[in-house]
């Protein structure tokens, strides 16, 4: 846990992000008489007391850090030279917030995850992780008379708890509820074991083998120059190779009797591979979600792969290839778990191939804004895996 945390204050001092605006809450009913000047803030019931008055900054309500986190039960954590703070639960729950920026980062608590071979052998001394996200604030915490305000919505929001303001009384109204879990962004496919092999194939074995060997060279030229649609093709490409390469046993015929010599007559060739994995009842097409050009920082992009969902551990939701001439080539993906959360829901984790090894980071919601962000973390803070397993591609 100290070494995430680390790795997102890195994130934050980097990052130049512009504040978005807040929606405004509905209006609480009003309570009893009270003093309409000062600003109260109950929580489940029971009025917090603060030792400097919550106040209004920019049209946010501003509280004393230190209250507003121990009233939650979360320890906090001051550091001077980062000018950052770091508020803790034991269930794995953390927030980290750094003086002046528009940042935050949030983990929600679930249950410890980890080697995606073994996910119940938990290494000695691991803390437990959470579903990691960046949250834009429009105040960022500051510093006033030698107190650190921190904005009260996004806070309690940040640990899921629901907010309302009353005007007239001047009250913030936090009331907890129970953790929601992320849903998977599209309904899983039911597909056949042949499909379940290419698919593996496809994510695991064989974009690995191009990107780190002959394709390389072409790779980094698509990222680099940015060129999407050929970006596309590529992964579309590799994608109905690998479909025809399980479903089709008749494939080397068709391939020397329709032997491609132009980009034009490839693109002839893979319609007719697709119409007949769509006779074998293979719907090809359907794994693909999007395939996209993006910016991981400046000068890092990824072609990233977003795939439909297959109700299986250790298939990928996302697929990001990396390249920056700094960090070189690298290759994530977010797959689904063998574990599941208390809830039931069943979490995604950011794993990586490399040449000789495969291992597991973190879990994170199963999204591409947060996958972007995890995979920017995992490469500035030069993040260690969990867990690793040797693997050939």
């Amino acid at each position: 846990m100290k070494k995430l945390l680390a790795i997102s204050l890195a994130i934050i001092l980097t990052l130049s992000l512009t504040a978005i605006l807040a929606t405004a809450c509905p209006a609480c009913e009003a309570a009893a008489e009270v003093n309409t000047d000062e600003i109260r803030v109950i929580l489940d019931g029971e009025q917090l007391e603060f030792d400097v008055p919550p106040q209004i900054i920019d049209n946010r309500t501003m509280v004393p850090m230190r209250a507003i986190f121990e009233a939650f039960g979360m320890e906090v954590e001051w550091d001077g030279n980062e000018q950052s703070v770091i508020a803790t639960s034991g269930a794995g729950h953390f927030i980290l917030l750094v003086i002046d920026s528009p940042v935050m980062v949030v983990s929600t608590p679930i249950a410890y995850l980890t080697d995606i071979a073994a996910p119940t052998d938990v290494p000695e001394g691991a803390e437990p992780v959470g579903f990691v996200r960046t949250v834009l604030l429009d105040v960022p915490p500051q510093i006033v008379d030698n107190r650190t305000l921190v904005p009260v919505r996004a806070i309690s929001e940040g640990l899921n708890a629901e907010v309302d303001w009353c005007e007239d009384t001047r009250t913030v109204m936090i009331a907890t509820i129970a953790n929601e879990s992320p849903v998977e962004p599209h309904e899983p496919l039911e597909i056949d074991e042949i499909q379940l092999e290419a698919r593996y194939y496809f994510e695991q074995r064989l974009l690995p083998h191009i990107m780190f060997g002959s394709g390389s060279d072409i790779i980094v030229e698509i990222i680099v120059d940015e060129l999407a649609e050929l970006a596309e093709f590529n992964i579309r490409l590799n994608w109905i190779m690998a479909a025809a390469t399980f479903a089709l046993p008749d494939l080397s015929e068709i391939l020397a009797a329709n032997e491609p010599t132009s980009v034009e007559a490839m693109e002839e060739v893979l319609a007719i591979l697709d119409a007949r994995l769509l006779e074998e009842g293979f719907n090809a097409a359907a794994h693909i979600i999007d395939v996209t050009i993006e910016q991981i920082d400046d000068g890092i992009n990824a072609i990233v792969v977003e795939l439909y969902a297959i109700e299986e551990p250790l298939f990928s939701s996302f697929i990001a290839i990396v390249y920056g001439e700094d960090v070189g080539m690298r290759y994530f993906t977010l797959e689904r778990s063998f574990g599941a959360l208390p809830s039931g829901e069943i979490p995604y984790v950011l794993c990586f191939i490399a040449p000789g090894e495969r291992g597991s980071f973190f879990v994170i919601e199963n999204n591409k804004e947060t996958f972007i962000t995890a995979i920017a973390m995992v490469i500035y803070g030069n993040v260690q895996p969990l867990s690793t397993q040797p693997w050939q591609f």
